[in-house]
Parts: structure tokens; C-alpha cells; sequence
């Protein structure tokens, strides 16, 4: 057998090396966070596209591809969101990034050319959006995504930049024009960089060369469901756990073949299952509890007494899907909802594109969990729309936390429909179209908001009336992102800093109209003691003062950045270094005035502060 699958390596090499081509991306499709701005090409994904700009240079570059976080500093920062119970744990995506070649081909291998910080890719998948199938009259259009490569998030030393292949791939059984990218810059020490991706492939292939050598694991469609077999609930005396089927294989059977119908859970009520007949209900429901929804779904299939109890409702009061973005549609969100009806918190991110979760699909799931909902997240949801926004407000009356981040197809004025959310204590809207008034709504109408996102929302006219709105109605505010708020100035800033003095978490970076000479970082400080993060991030005129008043008046500081400034002292970096002992972050990239052989000599006397310092290569 060893023999015959190098003979089938052998043949597939040579007639790929005939055959292949070579495309750069062409395009971005979608992705899921960046460092710039949409209205600017530095430190963008869109930087993507294209042939090399930056490689064999490594280092800091703003025409590079940059994501907005990396390492772990935003999972325990105030703003951090409390994660889910049950959390796949073999899903560590973080980012993504969807890219388009010039012609479908079948791949061979894909080129990351990582410039800064490399590490962070995880997943790569290939997608097909022609693929044609049915098992009645006729054929129904969908989509399938298959997994080329998955890996573990890496920490790379060396200081040079690379070309990343991730490998061996397995063998695609379609062409493709489409590849994703997943990431995790969990263990990076500084932003990674990506410079340009490279798809190698051919335009066609043997038959006999896609084999299973290394086989990926693959999600299938039929308008909108998943192609399993068909599975009475009367059969399910004779289901049993199929062996070495992957979890999300399992999964899809567990969710599109098991029914739970009315009367079915009393005709289980069987008494031959050895020892658990013994144990208590409770008991039970404890174990499953701790186990993940895959397993959960593989459990229901052995035996009549655990079909029963992973069915359960009170299995299902969290649900994290995410991990399933691949698999979610109309069907599987229908399978659910007879298990959803004491659902708590929900979390939809990166599901449903491409037409599979439909609005009439959505609300009727939200008409089976919306009375006890308090969290949903929809990030990077393009089914989410102005009229999915109306359905949640009218039906999710005592939701708490709502996630739209980087939902790019609500128009601003949509946004007016989450002023109803009256308890809504978290709202992310990052790198979303809401405009002034429909903010303004939401401010005046959710007093107990704690934690509200408002990062790269150009549509926003003028910040400083938002800070001020602020202040005089979420009192409680504990945490704001403003990222790149061009029009916030020193009169908002200290409207803030004087009506929400709860603030444990200001994110100010890149608001450029903000300035020293002002007083405001001064006199916000002064009001805001309980400060834990602060970023100040390419403002240029944070100075020696500042940073004394971080010193003297934010002793509970943990995060600190003012990368860019030009106007700071080595005696004023030391006092916070000093006199904030909870600091654990700080980051001085480009303050011209700090020597790169201090900061080391500052990370040896300060074991406890992760100091930054970005680099770039000038030789």
C-alpha cells in the first residue's frame, strides 16, 4: 500500500509540474478586521491584491495587510466578551480573509508571504460556488467548502521575512477561483504582516490523481441543507455512532437527521440501558453538559436514553456556531429550534453568507429563542440586514449584547431600530455604517450600556456630540473603542471623561484632531481613575504631562499604548513604569526619543510589562 501511494505522489508531481499555473490574488472578497482605514490603503487588507510590494523586506510596512489585534491582550482587557461554555475547542480561527484568483484552477500548493510576524495562518479552505447536485428530480445550486490545510497557531523567531506553504495540501475535488484564509496571532508578540498570496494550481486533473491519500474534510449543500441521508425517527432504534467519522460530519448528521417530533421523547422511555438507569436525571445532564456540540450530536445516535437527554432544551441555554460557519443555514437553523426554546446566548459570527441563512429562515428561529435571549452575535453576517435588524428589535426585547461587527450591508439608518434594545449593556457596531442620529437614539435609549464599540465608523459626522450624549446618559460606560474617530476633539473627551467616570477602557487610537496642549488627557485621567487600557495610539502630541497624569492618577492601568509620539521623556515613561505596578503592556513603537537599547534594557528591569517596539528593516 506505501508503494502504490508514492507511485500515485510521484505521478500527481509530475503531472502537476506540466501543468500548473501561478495567479497572485486579485481581489478581496471579505475579511475580518484591519488595522487601517477604509479610506485609506495603509496597514488595509485590501493590500492583498496583487503581486510582492514589500518581500524580501521584513519589518513594519503600511502597504502590508494587518488585522486589528493580535496576541492575547484583547481577551483580557475590561472590554473582552465573556466566552461560551461550550467552545469547540479545536476551532481557533480568529480572523479570516476571503480571496479571489483570476481563474479556477485545481491547488497544488498556496505562497503566504509573511513580512512581519509570521505565525498566525490556521486554515486554509477552497470554495465552490458552481457546484451542482441533488439526490431527487432535478439539481439545486450551492455552495461547498473544502479544507485544504489546518494547522496550530505558530511563534516564529526569526526576524526575516518567508514564504509560507502550507502543506501538503489535501487533494480538491473541484476547481476553484476562491480560497479563505484563517487566522489566530494568538502567540505573536506584534502584528503580523502579510505581503501578497500566491495560488499554484492546475487547470485540470487525472481522475485517478484525486484520491484519498490526503483527504480533506468536506461540507456539502443542497439549496440551502446539508446532503446526509435520509434518517426516519422511527429508525432510530437501529442508529448507531458510525466510527471514524469527523466531528463535523457527526455534527451534520446530528443536526439535520435527528428530529425530535411531538410524543417521541415519552416513547423513548425505555428502561434497558445498564448502569444509567441508575443514575439520576441530573447527573446526566451534568456530564453532557460539559461536553461540545459535536459530541453532543454523536451522543444522541447510540442509544434511546441519551437521544433523550441531548435533546434536552436545557443542553442548549448557550450555543456558540461560529466554529460551524461552513455548515449553518436555513435547515440547520430549522433542525435546532426544537431545542432552542430556552436559549440564552447565541453566537452566529461568520454564518449564513452567500445566501445560506435567509431572513424568513432567521426569524423563525428567532420566534423559537427570542424570550430568553440576552446575547447575539452576528459578526461578519452578510444575511444581516435592515430587515433582519427590525426582526431582532421586535423580537428580542431582553437582549443585552449585540454583536454586528463588520455587518457592512445594514444602511445607516437601520441602525435606529436598536434603540428599542432598552437593555442592551454591550453594543458593537465596528466598521459599520451607523450614522449620528441612530446612535444618538440608541445612546438616550439603553442607559445600563457598559461596553459600546464604535471602531472605524466613518459614518459617524461628529464624535464629539456622541462622547458628550455619552456622558449624560450611560453613566455606567465601561468600556468605548473610537478607533480612528477623526472628528473627536478635546471638548468630547472631557465630556466624557467628566459624565462616565466608571470608564475602565478608553480605545482613542489614531484620533488625530485630539491634542495635548488641550489639557484633555490630563484632565480625563484626572476623572477617570479606574482607567485599565488606554490606547493613544499615533497621536502625536502626547506628552511628558500625560503620561505623569497616567502615573499619578491611574494606579490600576494595565494597557498603555502611545505609539508615534514624539513628545515624551525616558524620565516620564519610567514614572509609569513605576508608579502603575498592575501595568502589563506598553507599547512605544516610533517614539523617536526612546533607543531601541533602552527599551531592552527597560524589558530586564520590568519582566512584568510586555514592551513593544515595531521594526522595520532600513538596511
Amino acid at each position: 500500500m506505501l508503494i502504490l501511494e508514492k507511485m500515485v505522489e510521484c505521478t500527481r508531481y509530475e503531472f502537476n509540474k506540466r501543468n500548473e499555473v501561478h495567479h497572485f490574488a486579485q481581489e478581496v472578497i471579505d475579511f475580518s478586521s484591519q488595522y487601517g482605514s477604509d479610506t485609506s490603503i495603509s496597514y488595509t487588507i485590501s493590500n492583498l491584491a496583487g503581486q510582492c510590494n514589500i518581500y524580501p523586506s521584513y519589518g513594519d510596512y503600511t502597504q502590508a495587510a494587518v488585522f486589528r489585534t493580535y496576541g492575547h491582550w484583547w481577551k483580557i482587557c475590561p472590554s473582552a466578551p465573556r466566552p461560551f461554555r461550550q467552545t469547540l475547542r479545536s476551532f481557533v480561527s480568529k480572523d479570516f480573509i476571503e480571496l479571489s484568483f483570476k481563474e479556477k484552477v485545481f491547488p497544488i500548493k498556496i505562497e503566504i508571504y509573511e513580512t512581519y510576524n509570521p505565525g498566525a495562518l490556521v486554515r486554509v479552505l477552497a470554495c465552490d460556488t458552481s457546484c451542482r447536485f441533488g439526490k431527487t428530480k432535478g439539481s439545486h445550486t450551492g455552495v461547498r467548502w473544502f479544507v485544504l490545510w489546518s494547522g496550530q497557531p505558530q511563534y516564529d523567531v526569526s526576524s526575516k521575512a518567508s514564504i509560507f506553504i502550507p502543506g501538503p495540501l489535501s487533494s480538491c475535488p473541484f476547481p476553484t477561483d476562491l480560497i479563505r484564509l484563517e487566522f489566530n496571532s494568538c502567540l505573536l508578540e506584534y502584528y503580523t504582516e502579510l505581503d501578497a498570496v500566491c495560488l499554484v494550481g492546475c487547470k485540470t486533473t487525472e481522475p485517478c490523481l484525486i484520491s484519498d491519500i490526503n483527504s480533506g474534510d468536506e461540507v456539502t449543500y443542497t439549496n440551502g441543507s446539508f446532503e446526509s441521508l435520509d434518517i426516519e425517527s422511527k429508525d432510530l432504534d437501529n442508529i448507531a455512532c458510525p466510527r471514524k467519522l469527523p466531528s463535523s460530519e457527526l455534527f451534520t448528521r446530528g443536526l439535520v437527521q435527528l428530529h425530535l417530533q411531538d410524543g417521541l421523547s415519552a416513547a423513548l422511555d425505555t428502561f434497558d440501558n445498564g448502569y444509567f438507569d441508575v443514575l439520576p436525571q441530573e447527573v446526566i445532564q451534568l456530564i453532557i453538559s460539559y461536553l461540545e456540540l459535536p459530541s453532543i450530536c454523536c451522543l444522541a445516535m447510540t442509544c434511546q436514553l441519551f437521544y433523550k437527554h441531548c435533546y434536552d432544551p436545557m443542553q442548549y441555554i448557550e450555543l456558540d456556531l461560529q466554529p460551524f460557519w461552513p455548515k449553518m443555514s436555513d435547515l440547520s437553523l430549522s433542525d435546532l429550534c426544537s431545542r432552542c426554546t430556552k436559549l440564552q446566548r447565541v453566537n452566529l459570527s461568520w454564518c449564513g453568507n452567500r445566501g445560506m441563512i435567509s431572513l424568513n429562515g432567521f426569524k423563525k428561529f428567532l420566534s423559537v429563542c427570542s424570550v430568553d435571549l440576552v446575547c447575539l452575535r452576528l459578526a461578519c453576517c452578510s444575511f444581516v440586514d435592515g430587515a433582519v435588524l427590525q426582526c431582532i428589535a421586535s423580537e428580542c426585547v431582553n437582549l443585552q449584547e449585540l454583536d454586528l461587527h463588520c455587518c457592512r450591508r445594514i444602511v445607516s439608518n437601520a441602525f435606529a431600530h436598536v434603540s428599542k434594545l432598552k437593555k442592551l449593556q454591550r453594543f458593537v457596531a465596528y466598521r459599520t455604517s451607523i450614522d449620528s442620529s441612530s446612535l444618538m437614539a440608541i445612546i438616550r435609549s439603553c442607559p445600563e450600556m457598559e461596553h459600546l464599540n464604535l471602531g472605524s465608523c466613518t459614518t459617524i459626522q461628529n464624535y464629539d456630540d456622541v462622547a458628550i450624549n455619552l456622558g449624560n446618559y450611560c453613566r455606567v460606560l465601561k468600556s468605548l473603542d473610537v478607533w480612528r474617530a477623526k472628528t473627536l476633539t478635546d471638548i468630547g473627551l472631557k465630556a466624557l471623561g467628566a459624565g462616565c467616570q466608571q470608564l475602565e477602557e478608553l480605545d482613542a487610537g489614531w484620533c488625530t484632531d485630539l491634542h495635548s496642549g488641550t489639557g484633555c488627557f490630563v484632565e480625563f485621567t484626572q476623572n477617570c481613575s479606574r482607567l485599565k487600557k488606554l490606547f493613544l495610539t499615533a497621536n502625536r502630541t502626547v506628552c511628558d504631562r500625560d503620561l505623569e497624569a497616567v502615573a499619578k492618577y491611574c494606579r490600576h492601568l494595565q494597557q498603555l499604548d502611545i505609539l508615534g509620539t514624539r513628545e515624551v521623556s525616558i524620565q516620564a515613561i519610567l514614572r509609569v513604569l513605576n508608579e502603575c505596578k498592575e501595568l502589563q503592556f506598553l507599547d512605544l513603537s516610533f517614539c523617536s526619543g526612546i533607543e531601541s537599547s533602552l527599551i531592552e534594557i527597560w524589558k530586564q528591569k520590568f519582566p512584568h510589562v510586555s514592551i513593544k517596539r515595531s521594526y522595520q528593516d532600513i538596511s
